[in-house]
């Protein structure tokens, strides 16, 4: 990508389902342009694979395993994340 956006820079995401395609592909652009991620799927062996796709960019990078489908999973996920950091990107990655 050649456009660098600063505004990404130090923001915090969190992508659920961002273990697989186009989740792990929104947490590179974003980890590119400088955004911290946190990473959000019920897949832990993909998370880690996808962690080591991205950490080459110097950003902040978390991994939460989660069943987005379990509503106490999402909370108590939802409340780690917001001890850890602010949020302000939000990408909700769902399958049918």
């Amino acid at each position: 990508m050649s456009t660098y956006y600063k505004n990404f820079d130090n923001k915090t995401a969190i992508i659920t389902g961002g273990a697989g395609g186009l989740g792990a592909g929104i947490a590179k652009i974003l980890a590119e342009q400088g955004a911290n991620i946190s990473l959000i799927d019920i897949d832990s062996n993909k998370l880690k694979v996808t962690n080591n796709e991205i950490s080459c960019f110097g950003t902040k990078i978390s991994l939460f395993h989660c069943d987005v489908t379990n509503q106490n999973d999402v909370k108590n996920t939802i409340d780690l994340i917001e001890k850890k950091w602010e949020v302000q990107i939000f990408w909700l990655m769902l399958q049918e």
